[in-house]
């Protein structure tokens, strides 16, 4: 491992290039900067590169490129895959994966790539891939915060094994550096509290508020000052969650909004959660009583492992099942663990959470 005094006394060779300002300032120059970035490293790093070597053929050998048939089921099942509505960028098929944004990565990674690749990849290289999905999905959440040695593990076998599959050349700085991961997950916490997402985001709408390329410093400053303004003449009203949305008179209603997503009974691919008893449950309605919302759905009646290696996918809570339900039962708010995504996948569903829905009740 680097160390700031190492780096500050020009040890690692061809690593340093030249000066930096940034050692001015009293900072660790190795511990203060992540390279787990998950919008560079993971989603625009190691999914894109994954993908488009299967796509294409042009990462280590033949073996992992996929044929036209097998293009076209991946296309035909990204197009028609549902995700729930907090999911705002629908994935695109693959003759637009050149041109996919970072979130449709990501999305693809968290919450199709498990259902859809044991399709086309052989077992062997679809266990591999599976590694590098129980890793990040760990790192993605609070909820699994006990799973981190384990997502260490996984990660230096999927390194490791990296090039078996792909070849040593193809193990680039991007691969190398999901080593250091979880370290980084332990230090600054969950991955989407140091990813660029926001920053992208920020600099997307900062440049919206751009006419022309005229003077762009003075005409985002006075577009600032406007917005403050509006602001600070706007009524805020704080929200209380969770409240029932288009209640009728009798207090019942198809959705309910929390604080991070909402379900809605009407839409398949938005009613389905995970209570914290791992049932699996499929909303029906919620009603409005004594000021407590109760929550009235059909559990799941068959739940299964989607797979069982490197774990069992119950672990991470991802579990698939042939849909039945079971009778009508009552929840409350406080039950649900997780809001889930429901993937079709023939005759069954795969039940998989979404990352950011988990509510981490503080001990």
């Amino acid at each position: 491992m680097r160390t700031d005094e190492g780096f500050r006394n020009r040890i690692y060779g061809k690593h340093h290039k030249t000066y930096t300002p940034l050692e001015d300032l009293p900072i660790d120059m190795i511990e203060d900067f992540p390279v787990g970035d998950s919008l560079h490293l993971i989603d625009l790093g190691v999914m894109k590169r994954c993908l488009l070597g299967w796509k294409d053929g042009n990462i280590g050998s033949y073996s992992t490129k996929w044929c036209a048939k097998d293009i076209n089921i991946v296309s035909t099942f990204l197009i028609n895959c549902k995700m729930p509505s907090e999911i705002h960028r629908a994935v695109r098929g693959l003759d637009t994966l050149a041109h996919w944004k970072g979130t449709e990565y990501r999305t693809f990674l968290l919450y199709i790539s498990i259902v859809i690749l044991k399709k086309v990849l052989s077992v062997d290289v679809y266990q591999h891939f599976v590694m590098f999905f129980c890793a990040v999905t760990i790192c993605s959440t609070e909820m699994f915060t006990h799973f981190l040695p384990l997502a260490e593990s996984l990660l230096e076998s999927y390194v490791e094994l990296y090039r078996d599959f792909y070849g040593e050349d193809y193990i680039t700085s991007n691969i190398h550096n999901l080593s250091h991961l979880t370290y980084e997950v332990k230090k600054f916490g969950v991955l989407s509290s140091f990813n660029a997402y926001p920053f992208e985001n920020r600099l997307f709408s900062i440049k919206k508020l751009l006419r022309n390329g005229n003077c762009p410093l003075p005409q985002i400053a006075k577009r600032l000052g406007e917005m403050l303004d509006v602001d600070r003449y706007q009524n805020t009203k704080t929200e209380k969650f969770p409240n029932l949305k288009n209640a009728d008179i009798h207090q019942h209603s198809k959705i309910i909004q929390f604080e991070s997503y909402s379900l809605n009974s009407s839409r398949f691919k938005d009613k389905w959660f995970l209570t914290l008893k791992n049932q699996v449950v499929s909303m029906t309605h919620a009603l409005l009583k004594n000021n407590n919302i109760i929550i009235y759905g059909c559990p799941v009646v068959n739940t299964q492992d989607c797979f069982e290696y490197p774990i069992k996918s119950t672990y991470l809570n991802i579990y698939k099942s042939d849909g039945v339900l079971g009778s009508l039962c009552k929840y409350l708010a406080g039950d649900i663990k997780c809001k889930l995504a429901a993937v079709i996948d023939g005759n069954e569903i795969v039940f998989i959470p979404l990352v950011h829905t988990y509510i981490i009740t503080k001990k």
